[in-house]
């Protein structure tokens, strides 16, 4: 059951699999920055999956240290590792503010990434779900909102080696909506990335959730088009933050048979896009 409290402004959850603990700290940082920016307190699940009684303890130690009055982090350990969108969904149960904020532990908001966010959120109450530009390390755009993808752009994109992939870049640069345009800021999109979405928690609420036959990978997707169905899904370009995160290519084989597992279940619920 998810609960929308109108009396909190903001609430965020961050799901945990035996994350960088020096990395999270820094993304806490940049969240509590950016809370006081707005002005607002803030509510933070984190969600720890780890299974790892040691990794717990110190997570514990870093929520009690940081967190404050206006600045509220909860722990809650999971007793099995539920995937990505499960982890959220913990989270959704625990009670969610006016608007909600889905989390990386791997990404840090800039300054007046939430006040900026928010305040479109509010102007504009046909919006159900709110991207962000991203920034690499190397403050490079990173591209996150995506396209529907065909079969092909994806598997090349998370594939195929550098050489090959140049066969078919315009159908890459098409998919990353690399034509995205800045200006102005707000601009309609198809997909984003679950890295970092703000949401008005009616629309949590509405569409109960993830989906979790997701364990990772194409949950954020699928939530998007079903957001879709109950307002505009959008990416503002004056709410930045940077990831740090990685793709398929680069992972283990049990990630990239998630992978590809997700991407069979999205495209046999949402239709079948070959080239």
């Amino acid at each position: 059951m998810i609960a929308v409290n109108p009396a909190i402004e903001l609430s965020v959850s961050i799901v945990l699999y035996r994350s960088d603990i020096n990395q999270l700290a820094s993304t806490i940082n940049h969240l509590r920055i950016s809370a006081e920016s707005a002005e607002i307190p803030l509510e933070v699940a984190i969600i720890d999956q780890s299974q790892r009684p040691s990794y717990s303890h110190q997570i514990e130690h870093l929520c009690t240290r940081l967190s404050c009055k206006a600045f509220k982090l909860s722990h809650r350990i999971t007793s099995s590792n539920k995937g990505y969108g499960g982890g959220h969904n913990v989270a959704l149960t625990m009670g969610l503010g006016r608007y909600h904020l889905i989390l990386n532990p791997d990404v840090e908001l800039s300054k007046r990434a939430i006040k900026t966010a928010l305040d479109c959120l509010s102007r504009r109450p046909d919006i159900a779900l709110l991207a962000p530009l991203a920034l690499d390390a190397n403050d490079c755009e990173s591209h996150i909102a995506k396209r529907y993808p065909t079969v092909l752009a994806l598997f090349a994109r998370a594939f195929w080696p550098a050489g090959l992939r140049r066969k078919v870049q315009s159908q890459l640069n098409h998919y990353e909506m690399r034509d995205l345009a800045r200006h102005p800021p707000l601009q309609k999109i198809p997909l984003a990335s679950g890295c970092c979405m703000f949401l008005r928690s009616s629309v949590l609420a509405s569409i109960h959730g993830f989906d979790e036959r997701y364990f990772m990978y194409f949950e954020d997707f699928d939530l998007t088009l079903r957001a879709a169905s109950l307002g505009e899904t959008v990416r503002h370009a004056d709410v930045v933050i940077h990831h740090y995160g990685g793709n398929a290519a680069g992972k283990s084989f049990l990630h990239q048979y998630w992978f590809v597992r997700s991407a069979w279940l999205f495209f046999s619920k949402w239709g079948w896009r070959f080239t």
